[in-house]
């Protein structure tokens, strides 16, 4: 998925003469590519292979880009990087290779394999660095993606100018879908690298809207990457409307596969809380009868909110609240278990609360280490809690059930102590994607 690649193109149809026609006019070992160094011609069919990607999806799009890969692979070999004594020359070479390869609509390994290698030569080659956190991207290993686009400050502050430079192209011509397209890219991977607000994922929702209002050939990674962001918000409807959109459209992507993990999880949490978490009777009354009613003096948040003033929280009932947040009330609940799912983000809890309701309460900026701090049976109390039906329609059923969205986690206690300060390594933003 083009998540990273988050610059403008000018893509106006009459500057485009249909990438399949341009590719066909541009043979690699036309004379005046064999004027030109090596990494040189390397380096203008990555080129052209990111143009064919960006802007042409007619029916055998896979089969050009599967053809403009082989060619750039042939090219390579014709020099073994073996044989390649410049330390430099190898690492552009080994990250070229790489950056062919994550082309292919399915993670490569080999991918992986030569962007490590070039980073292993070359630590400071920042394009290899995000080269490889799209690899990691696509390998749905959101964690490492995070880390190759945290490599260096710069990057960060590359990844809001992205968003100037977007904004500016998408000015010059409201009708381009590109532009559109490419803004909405910059907002998603500026969301996840820099930590922003989810506003960022709002305007990338809009822009993706945009881009699809506009767009003369579907493009299925919009609807792959808008999919992502439905994902991390836990509208799993959207996200799943989404994914099989997306493998309609490019089977290859297998997106198909995301939908169905997502209505396997969905499925799970309804069925659990249905069968009130497949806990014997006796067990739960007397899990429900430990749940506090009250709050202990002794019980403090690490916030500095009740320091500037005397606030005072009631202590409810999931039945008790609304949808949204709710102020200067707490949650008190038992940990039943920890509902599993291929995304670390947001890792969700099955509990239960003192008027026997069962929901799912799902905790942001963590990841699967948290399964060692939170515990079945442990106690948990959120502070101002925010609310959320979580629904999806699926074969003509319905699923829903309450859900608890916990985006600070300086709100949550674990048997009266904050959780936070069991869990230190609070800013791994992991699986939605990014």
């Amino acid at each position: 998925m083009d998540t990273t690649q988050t610059f403008a193109q000018d893509s106006s149809a009459e500057q485009n003469i249909g990438a399949e026609e341009e590719i066909k006019q541009q043979g690699i070992y036309s004379a005046s590519l064999q004027n030109i160094e090596m990494s040189d011609q390397v380096k203008l069919l990555v080129e052209q292979l990111d143009h064919l990607d960006k802007s042409y999806f007619g029916k055998d799009r896979h089969k050009l880009i599967k053809q403009k890969i082989d060619d750039i692979t042939q090219l390579l070999d014709t020099k073994p990087i073996e044989f390649i004594q410049n330390k430099k020359e190898k690492a552009d070479l080994l990250y070229l290779r790489g950056k062919a390869l994550d082309y292919l609509p399915e993670y490569s390994k080999n991918a992986e394999d030569f962007l490590s290698k070039s980073i292993k030569l070359m630590p400071t080659k920042q394009e290899a660095w995000d080269a490889l956190g799209h690899v990691y991207w696509k390998k749905r290993d959101l964690a490492s993606a995070r880390k190759c686009f945290e490599d260096a400050e710069q990057k960060k502050l590359n990844y809001k100018e992205s968003i100037v430079l977007a904004n500016k192209a998408v000015s010059l011509d409201l009708s381009d879908p590109q532009s559109w397209y490419v803004l909405g890219n910059a907002h998603l991977t500026n969301f996840f690298v820099n930590q922003g607000s989810t506003d960022e994922l709002t305007q990338a929702l809009k822009t993706y809207t945009q881009t699809e209002r506009l767009q003369k050939e579907p493009n299925p990674d919009l609807y792959y990457n808008r999919a992502t962001i439905y994902e991390y918000l836990e509208r799993y409807n959207e996200a799943v409307r989404d994914y099989l959109r997306a493998h309609s459209i490019d089977p290859n992507l297998q997106a198909d596969q995301r939908a169905e993990k997502i209505v396997n999880f969905v499925i799970q949490a309804y069925t659990l809380i249905q069968q009130k978490g497949r806990v014997k009777s006796n067990k739960l009354i007397n899990m429900v009868k430990s749940v506090p009613t009250t709050l202990p003096h002794q019980v403090s948040f690490p916030t500095n909110e009740e320091q500037k003033q005397k606030i005072i929280y009631n202590v409810v009932a999931t039945s008790q609240i609304e949808a949204g947040e709710n102020s200067h009330v707490i949650v008190s609940a038992k940990v039943v278990c920890h509902l599993a799912k291929e995304q670390d983000v947001p890792m969700c809890f099955l509990v239960v609360d003192f008027k026997y309701n069962f929901s799912v309460v799902s905790i942001y900026h963590t990841n699967k280490s948290l399964t060692d701090i939170i515990k079945p049976g442990d106690e948990i109390l959120i502070k101002n809690p925010q609310m959320i039906h979580t629904s999806l329609e699926f074969k003509g059923k319905l699923y829903n059930y309450q859900t608890l969205k916990v985006t600070d986690i300086t709100n949550i206690l674990i048997n009266s102590a904050p959780l936070i300060a069991k869990y230190s390594e609070v800013q791994v933003i992991t699986n939605t994607f990014v």
